[in-house]
């Protein structure tokens, strides 16, 4: 192969420029084949890095491959589109809690249908662990959080605080106005309007503003969303009693 064009070749392929190398599939017919068959093993091998964003290079890699290859190099394509299944499946499983690295896995399920059950297998162990974590971490024992996680509530060591799973605190002494205004939105079956939670002590809460309370009685601070749920395991442990 020319020098010139293997070496344009490899920077395409080592710059992530899978867009390029497309264009050079294209524009060199013949001569590309056997470095495309070079590349397409070093991903069938496993010789690839499996971070998320090595595996969508990866992935755009063959697609572009895919689109306008050759009868002689289809079989290799197949494999190596294949083996990266296999492996961002494999990547997956060992984090289950990666959304970026599930995400990537359910791609490749989409292609290769048989593999549907694994990718099911690495959700519920998602979900399990994911409740073992924040079990961990509603007992402030050292957790790992999935970013895909809604906000989640829970008293300081000295119950003195209410802290988020996003890293943000409150004072408790605002927590129970909180909780009053959640509950006259359930009991009014509307979201209430600034006047009325402004009438019922003002939009404060701490260093941040109240921003919303929904009729189901979820409330949104700054830009975290509260959810009922959240709101009266706080109001139990507190002790918060209705008037």
């Amino acid at each position: 192969m020319d020098i010139e064009l293997q070496n344009r070749l490899i920077d395409a392929k080592v710059s992530g420029a899978t867009s390029m190398f497309g264009q050079l599939l294209l524009e060199c017919g013949d001569i590309v084949e056997k470095e495309a068959l070079s590349l397409l093993s070093t991903v069938g091998e496993g010789r690839f890095d499996m971070d998320a964003g090595q595996l969508d290079e990866a992935t755009r890699l063959l697609r572009l491959i895919d689109r306008d290859t050759k009868p002689a190099i289809t079989t290799v394509v197949e494999s190596a589109t294949r083996r990266l299944a296999e492996l961002t499946i494999a990547v997956s499983s060992a984090s289950p809690l990666s959304p970026a690295a599930f995400t990537a896995a359910v791609r490749m399920a989409e292609r290769f249908p048989e593999m549907a059950p694994m990718v099911d297998a690495i959700q519920q162990d998602a979900m399990e662990a994911a409740r073992v974590q924040v079990s961990l971490w509603r007992t402030h024992e050292p957790a790992v959080l999935s970013d895909n996680l809604p906000v989640l509530l829970r008293l300081s060591t000295d119950r003195s605080r209410v802290e988020t799973s996003k890293g943000q605190n409150v004072p408790v002494s605002v927590c129970e106005r909180i909780w009053r205004l959640s509950n006259l939105a359930q009991k009014l079956g509307r979201a209430l309007t600034e006047d009325e939670y402004l009438n019922e002590g003002g939009a404060a809460v701490g260093s941040f503003s109240l921003v919303q309370v929904d009729a189901c009685g979820s409330i949104t601070v700054s830009c975290h969303r509260l959810s009922i749920d959240e709101i009266n395991k706080i109001a139990d442990d507190l002790g918060f009693t209705p008037t």
